[in-house]
């Protein structure tokens, strides 16, 4: 089987590629649905994000509250690399 990745900027047609494989059957793997799922309430990626970032990343139902946590990573490099070290093995293990 062979396997492709498919990468690029945003508008860049990622979605449109991946759609057009949709429709001629060929499986897709999407990367930022695996990352949502990582961080869904209660998985290891949840917890060692809380256990980083604190709870003021989260919102009233407990739940990462995305934008927030955007906001610090994307201000602070280190921690943007700490987000990924922390995410990359369950996202790598979610699309395998």
């Amino acid at each position: 089987m062979r396997i492709v990745g498919l990468t690029g900027g945003i508008s860049s047609g990622k979605s449109t590629a991946s759609n057009l494989f949709k429709s001629h059957d060929i499986p897709v793997v999407d990367a930022d649905i695996v990352a949502r799922d990582v961080l869904k309430k209660d998985t290891g990626g949840y917890k060692g994000v809380v256990a980083a970032f604190g709870d003021d990343i989260l919102q009233a139902n407990g739940e990462v509250d995305r934008p927030k946590l955007g906001q610090i990573v994307f201000s602070d490099p280190g921690k943007r690399q700490l987000l990924n070290r922390l995410l990359a093995p369950y996202i790598s293990s979610g699309i395998w």
